[in-house]
């Protein structure tokens, strides 16, 4: 698979799309992080008993990376187990190199992982959060990257390469990275750019916050921290004449309600609540909205600890899927192809809606305590009649549907290009508190 192949025809597709109202999805957006393994950090882990899960859930990429990495980069052996187990999951790899590699080490790497018997890695990154305990100065992390960057490139020019995985959108610095006095988005290792993409992480809660704090405050700091990367992006692209395959790609590496997990309350608001799993699911949507390249929450399990319960998949030894499983599963069955922009006017009812070969498919989600809400959906963009909340759908299709979404429900409707509902998909919270899966509704 060549990456940069791929994300020349995206582009492609994108200038024939709706100017300014569709976006291709990236096929690498909907991941997740390789954590925990038993005997990480000396911790009790359970991923080798979740592999098919994993699979089953339609997670396209999984990052081996992360500060327990940073610190104990895996021996060959266990690195390639994990790459293969990734890969037999429908997943492609993302490699992080540890920024106290050598150049030695570093080339060693991308050999092993190029052209490897069905082990190829192509998503690649450099270190994790310098800048989260002053642990580099910024003409450090320069350096690392052209020092390690330059290495890898030279063994293998097609990788793609992203950097610099900031603990959060620290913009002061990726301006200087990105365009700036300590640029590395124009340097070259001999016809190839050195940095393909550019990578942070976001938490956007501590130790305090409440329900608003995830439907709305949370949300709408990503989605501005995304506006604000993807601008200094296309800047630099310009700046340096990056065009087609070679425009500057980026994304978020890690992701979560809160990096102070408060308890496992399924009806809550921590990560293991349903309504994390609405949240996750708007960072995907607005990843998809904006042209992300990769979205990947942390992590697949982790529950040693109430505090940094992040996962996906629930605690032994029923390892419940949790709502942030079942919300990637569902985008991933149904939502590819070309993102369609969309409005309505209440708050806390979220639309996303995306056009593929033959279906269309929407997800609306009602973060309302207590309040079933009706709504009338059109897709042309023309205001929609009928009764409830107005859902415009940007798109060349001319259909329309009426019905109402209960209070703390998420559902996914999937059409026929003519009109035709052919799936009506639910998943609220009575099913993740009583561990049942997204319900199809005849």
């Amino acid at each position: 698979m060549n990456v940069k192949n791929t994300f020349a025809c995206m582009l492609l597709i994108a200038l024939l799309a709706v100017a300014g109202r569709a976006q291709e999805i990236s096929p690498f957006l909907l991941g997740q992080n390789h954590w925990m393994a038993d005997g990480d950090e000396g911790r009790v882990g359970y991923l080798h008993e979740l592999w098919d899960k994993v699979g089953e859930s339609g997670v396209q990429t999984i990052r081996i990376g992360g500060n327990g990495y940073q610190q104990l980069f895996p021996e060959s052996r266990e690195l390639d187990e994990m790459i293969d187990r990734i890969k037999a999951a429908g997943a492609e790899p993302i490699l992080q190199v540890p920024s106290t590699f050598t150049e030695f080490q570093a080339k060693a790497l991308v050999e092993r992982y190029s052209k490897n018997d069905g082990r190829d890695v192509m998503l690649w990154s450099i270190g994790n959060e310098p800048f989260l305990h002053e642990e580099f100065t910024l003409e450090e992390v320069h350096a690392y990257i052209v020092r390690i960057g330059t290495a890898m490139k030279e063994v293998n020019s097609e990788i793609t390469l992203f950097v610099y995985d900031a603990a959060w959108m620290q913009r002061e610095q990726f301006q200087s990275l990105v365009g700036g006095e300590l640029d590395v988005c124009g340097l070259k290792v001999g016809d190839a750019w050195l940095v393909d993409g550019l990578t942070f992480h976001s938490y956007p809660n501590g130790t305090e916050f409440g329900r608003e704090d995830v439907t709305l405050g949370g949300p709408n700091k990503i989605e501005g921290d995304m506006v604000a990367l993807k601008e200094m992006a296309s800047a630099a692209d310009e700046q340096f004449g990056r065009t087609g395959e070679d425009k500057l790609l980026w994304g978020l590496t890690e992701v979560h309600v809160t990096y102070a997990n408060p308890d496992r309350e399924i009806a809550g608001y921590g990560n293991t609540s349903f309504l994390a799993g609405q949240f996750i699911a708007e960072v995907f949507g607005n990843g998809m909205k904006h042209g992300a390249t990769l979205v990947n929450q942390w992590c697949i399990n982790e529950t040693d600890a109430v505090k940094t319960d992040f996962g996906y998949i629930g605690l032994p030894g029923e390892f419940y899927p949790r709502s942030t499983y079942y919300h990637m599963q569902l985008m991933s069955q149904h939502m590819n192809g070309m993102y369609l922009s969309s409005e309505d006017s209440e708050e806390l009812l979220k639309v996303f809606a995306t056009e593929g070969d033959d279906r269309v498919a929407v997800l609306l989600m009602n973060q309302e305590l207590g309040r079933t809400i009706p709504y009338s959906l059109r897709f042309d963009g023309d205001s929609a009649d009928g009764e409830g909340v107005a859902i415009r759908v940007h798109s060349d299709l001319a259909f329309d549907y009426e019905d109402t979404i209960e209070a703390q429900m998420t559902e996914l409707l999937v059409f026929g290009k003519e009109g035709k509902l052919l799936e009506r998909w639910r998943y609220g919270l009575s099913h993740a508190l009583t561990y049942q899966k997204p319900e199809l509704v005849e």
